[in-house]
């Protein structure tokens, strides 16, 4: 069975090992949350980037050629232009030739009494000249003709661009600073053609897709009264209240402005696009009040502008005592078990219209509880983007199971192949990006994060993508860009404080005991350890702007007592 359609259920399996790997956003100074995407394993992002390590994607740039593998540089680009003007030139230098050859320009010469003259003393017949001479009025009027038709030709030749000058400014805007977010998310370009391509499904984003209608979500369902308590239902009986609706199915079909009205009170982040439907959109909400991504949080689920699913994703600090069989009881219906491709234990009960389902998930000893209600119909129809969906999910899994082992490359494959099944899936190119970064293969960090900026609609995918370009740009030794960059990503994902917490390190040169304790223990497993990786490198990923700003931190962390325990843990984390 494919994985629910919500954002909670995104991350996979729990990992064989205890220790926490590559997907998370740092909570505080020593401990490590799950990134924006849910229950996920923690990770170098950006959020997880607590270590100041974005999460590394591998994807091209647009113009990447067809084995994925990236482009050569603009400058490259540059010069193949600039040898189309040389050859421009080459045609105007011989046009402006052919003005000095009098045999190709007889008019010029009949123009004047001395011109006709020398034409009689050379032999030519008198009634002959004395013609020409009465028609040389005409004969000026034809060169001046010609003369200004080879001028414009000249003009026209010297202003038109090449196909190549074209291809060099795409490639420079590609690498331009990214335009502000929108809700609305961006035309997603074809995957580039890989060897996978054969076993690749039809994108649910491609154009070229069978159109498909998108069902009403049906009003068959219970009350809200009618349905055992459960944490939030206040929520959602109000909401139902200011849509004159009851019940589930009565807020399906509202759109985004509709619920954001209606539920103003709740702190909220969005809108934003859903990157598994073409058309979808996202709302979340912190019933809690806390605007915080280790928060529990409601997910709201549009498509076409309509409401199609309601995920309560109650995490481990909210109890949820109700259970499947006390929707049975009310709904006389025996609840289906099953299991998704990540071991997630899913309960579903039908209720009329609506799909009721209770999800528990492992992970690293926690149950992390989420409740659904999702229209049967709607659900029904976006099936293909829902297997798209568990087919990226599984090649992220076996990408972070690559990554876990120092397989990097093979990880890398994974990240792309997970891009190639869902082309706007934003948090591919992210994962990528996070490889990339262990590879220390900047220029493509860079490319790949661009790409998760054009591709992607969902605003979290958007301020990891700034978070890799702030590292970009640490390890290029441009700090204010790196600062703009994390300031950006604090503005796009106000419910991630890493971003700004990274930004306020690099502006006060304040950092966190287990930040700089990592950065201590990725030093030390460089060499006979096993750690391919520079010093620079390293720094950049810590978020030190300097050798000196490190040492500078290193000498204070060492006298907090949790410096040495943490560097320890890390160790067994960054040593191959």
């Amino acid at each position: 069975m494919p994985p629910p359609m919500g954002r909670g259920s995104l991350p996979g399996p729990k990992r064989a090992s205890a220790v926490p790997v590559e997907n998370f956003t740092r909570a505080d100074d020593s401990d490590w949350i799950p990134s924006d995407h849910g229950a996920e394993e923690p990770s170098e992002l950006l959020s997880l980037t607590a270590d100041s390590e974005l999460i590394e994607m591998d994807t091209a740039s647009p113009g990447e050629n067809a084995s994925g593998k990236p482009p050569q540089d603009i400058d490259a680009e540059q010069i193949v232009a600039d040898d189309d003007h040389e050859d421009d030139e080459e045609i105007i230098d011989g046009l402006e030739d052919s003005f000095k050859e009098p045999d190709l320009f007889l008019f010029r010469h009949l123009l004047s009494d001395d011109a006709l003259q020398g034409l009689g003393k050379k032999g030519w017949s008198p009634s002959l000249v004395a013609l020409l001479g009465k028609t040389r009025v005409l004969h000026a009027l034809a060169g001046g003709i010609v003369l200004a038709a080879l001028i414009a030709t000249i003009v026209v030749l010297a202003a038109m661009p090449s196909k190549k000058d074209e291809s060099g400014a795409a490639l420079v805007a590609a690498n331009a600073s990214p335009k502000p977010l929108s809700i609305r998310r961006p035309a997603v370009p074809e995957a580039s053609p890989t060897t996978r391509a054969a076993a690749v499904p039809v994108s649910a984003t491609d154009e070229n897709a069978a159109p498909r209608q998108i069902p009403e979500a049906g009003k068959s369902c219970a009350a809200w009264s009618k349905y055992p308590e459960f944490p939030w239902r206040e929520h959602l009986e109000a909401a139902s209240g200011k849509v004159a609706a009851n019940g589930p199915c009565g807020l399906f079909g509202a759109s985004v402005a509709q619920i954001a009205a209606a539920l103003e009170k709740l702190p909220k982040v969005g809108p934003c696009g859903f990157d598994f439907i073409k058309e979808g959109g996202l709302l979340e909400l912190f019933p809690t009040g806390k605007t915080d991504r280790r928060s529990p949080n409601m997910e709201l689920l549009f498509v076409a502008d309509k409401l199609f699913e309601i995920r309560l994703n109650y995490r481990e600090s909210v109890p949820l005592e109700i259970e499947a069989k006390d929707l049975s009881e009310v709904f006389g219906a025996k609840p289906a078990k099953s299991k998704d491709w990540a071991g997630r234990k899913i309960q579903t009960v039908a209720d009329g219209d609506v799909v009721i389902e209770l999800i528990e998930e492992e992970w690293y000893g926690r149950t992390l509880k989420t409740m659904v209600f999702a229209s049967a119909a709607v659900r029904q129809s976006l099936e293909r983007e829902k297997s798209q969906r568990a087919s990226a999910e599984k090649e992220i899994a076996n990408g972070d199971a690559a990554l876990a082992k120092w397989d990097i490359e093979k990880a890398l494959s994974h990240y792309v192949s997970a891009s190639d099944y869902v082309p706007a899936f934003g948090y591919a190119y992210v994962k990528q990006g996070v490889a990339l970064t262990r590879l220390e293969r900047f220029d493509e960090v860079e490319k790949v994060a661009r790409k998760a900026l054009e591709r992607s609609g969902e605003f979290r995918a958007h301020a990891e993508a700034f978070g890799l370009l702030a590292v970009v740009a640490l390890f290029r030794g441009d700090v204010a860009k790196a600062i703009e960059n994390f300031d950006s990503a604090a503005k796009t994902d106000i419910a991630n404080g890493f971003f700004a917490s990274s930004a306020e390190e690099l502006k006060k040169g304040v950092y966190a005991v287990d930040r700089v304790a990592r950065t201590a223990a990725r030093m030390e497993c460089r060499g006979d350890k096993g750690l391919k990786a520079s010093e620079k490198g390293l720094l950049a990923r810590g978020n030190f702007p300097s050798l000196e700003k490190y040492f500078e931190v290193l000498k204070a962390a060492k006298v907090n007592p949790s410096f040495a325990k943490a560097k320890k843990a890390f160790a067994k984390m960054e040593c191959p």
